[in-house]
This record gives C-alpha cells, sequence and structure tokens, in this order.
C-alpha cells in the first residue's frame, strides 16, 4: 500500500504543480487576486504533498498526517478564493491520506509478525543452547563416574595350604628359635641360637 501511495501520488503532484502554475480556475468569474491566491494554495499543497511522498514509505503516519494537512489546505483555499479546483485536489489529499494510513496499518501488522518470528527464534535457540548444557553436564557426570577407582578388597588372611607351603620363625622366650617346617608342622626343633 505505501508503494502504492508513492507511485499513484507523483504524477498527481508533478499534476498539481503545473495545474497551480498555469492557473488552476481560467474563467472570468473569480478576480486576478482570488486567481493568485488559489495559486498559491496550490503550490503550497504541492510542496506539502512532496514532503508526504518522501515520508510515506518509511513514516507512513506521518505522510497520513501532511496529506491530512494538504487536504485542509485546499479546503482553506476553496472557501478565500472560491476556486472549485481546489476542492478536487483537497479530495485527491483525503485519499492519499487514507491510503498512507493503511500502508501505516499494513507495516504495523508485518513489524508485529516480524517481531513474533524473531522472539520465537529465540526461544527456540535458548531451549536448544538449555538443551545443549544439560546434555554436557549429563555426559560429563557419566565421564566422572566411569572414571572413579572402583574399591577391591585384599584377602582377608592366607588359606590353610599356603601356611602349611610357608616356613616362620619366631624366637622363643629363651632366645631360641622356633621353627615351623612346612612339610612336618608337628616337628619343633630348638636350638642354641642362630646357625653360623
Amino acid at each position: 500500500m505505501r508503494t502504492a501511495t508513492l507511485l499513484v501520488g507523483t504524477p498527481l503532484t508533478g499534476s498539481l504543480i503545473v495545474t497551480a502554475f498555469n492557473g488552476l480556475d481560467r474563467s472570468r468569474t473569480v478576480s486576478l487576486s482570488q486567481h493568485v491566491a488559489a495559486t498559491l494554495f496550490g503550490v503550497l499543497m504541492a510542496l506539502i504533498w512532496l514532503a508526504a511522498l518522501a515520508c510515506v514509505v518509511w513514516y507512513p503516519r506521518v505522510a497520513a498526517g501532511l496529506f491530512l494537512l494538504a487536504g485542509v489546505v485546499g479546503l482553506v483555499g476553496v472557501v478565500t478564493t472560491e476556486v472549485r479546483d481546489l476542492l478536487l485536489w483537497a479530495g485527491l489529499s483525503g485519499a492519499l491520506a487514507v491510503s498512507s494510513y493503511l500502508g501505516y496499518r499494513g507495516k504495523r501488522s508485518q513489524q508485529r509478525e516480524e517481531y513474533a518470528e524473531a522472539a520465537a527464534e529465540r526461544t527456540r535457540q535458548l531451549r536448544k543452547a538449555q538443551q545443549l548444557e544439560a546434555d554436557r553436564m549429563a555426559r560429563a557426570a557419566r565421564e566422572r563416574a566411569q572414571g572413579e577407582p572402583v574399591a577391591q578388597a585384599g584377602p582377608a588372611g592366607s588359606s590353610d595350604e599356603e601356611a602349611g607351603d610357608q616356613a616362620v620363625g619366631m624366637p622363643a622366650d629363651d632366645g631360641d628359635i622356633v621353627v615351623h617346617d612346612a612339610e612336618d608342622t608337628g616337628s619343633v626343633g630348638r636350638g642354641t641360637g642362630w646357625p653360623g
């Protein structure tokens, strides 16, 4: 709608400028002073239209206000100069104002859709980041659990066979050595000292 307003308003503005300088009303029913005043009103409207067309794409609401202002100027010109041609241009100004306002509404709707899409994209990215963080923490926990050493209890004592296969020497109370032989656990030898 904004582009359409620009495309329609540009040639109309040129036509308004040409009409204003060539004479809005060539009839003999108006005086020269009224004719000059009508020309000035037409030129002023054309300048306002140019400003509105400059704003219609990026600031359509401002353009709508400017077109309404141009329409008011045209109506004032009709009342003061009695040149009826200004009434036509005032009506066209109102139509362009409505078109600009519709363009403003369309722009707002488009912006809301873009904002909603951007918000949804940010939410998806946040959830993805949270999921990745949760996966990373779970993986780190599994790695820590797998990396811990498993506690293994040692043998509580030697078995009877191992005890029987070993020879143990223990000093007696009187300084002699008591020897338990692995092959003959029943025999006990006593000596008077360590063998030289």
